[in-house]
């Protein structure tokens, strides 16, 4: 996160949200959250994006595709900063459905590299819950 060749996907457990959040406002990084509970295909997933990250008009127009996805996280323009963090929340249901997970995880690492290539990081995050501990006995 503190440099572009750390950009990329990671899986993060919820419990460090508040400090990832923390370090990205320290390090000017725009901090970017998409819910994404309600997502079980790719096309709930895009409109969770649109609505999270506030696509521009034109990138919104295409936001059925995965290329527009691609062309709106490649962008960022109107989230102006020295990196981007982007957190994924609620994903599970869609991680089930190993075709659109696929496809997502391919167009974020496909947005790192992007970003990595103009030397700015962009960071991606999948924010897991914390496993309920077993009852001790």
């Amino acid at each position: 996160m503190t440099s572009a060749p750390q950009s990329g996907l990671y899986r993060l457990n919820a419990r460090d949200l508040p400090a990832l959040k923390a370090a990205s406002f320290e390090l000017g990084r725009a901090f970017l959250s998409v819910d994404s509970l309600k997502a079980r295909n790719v096309p709930s997933l895009l409109r969770a994006f649109q609505k999270s990250l506030a696509f521009p008009a034109a990138l919104s127009e295409g936001c059925g595709r995965l290329d527009a996805l691609r062309a709106g996280l490649i962008d960022l323009s109107w989230y102006p900063a020295s990196g981007y963090v982007l957190v994924l929340t609620g994903f599970a249901p869609l991680s089930a459905q190993l075709t659109s997970f696929a496809a997502l995880n391919e167009v974020l690492a496909s947005a790192a590299r992007a970003w990595q290539a103009r030397s700015i990081p962009f960071c991606a995050f999948f924010i897991e819950d914390e496993a309920p501990q077993p009852p001790t006995t």
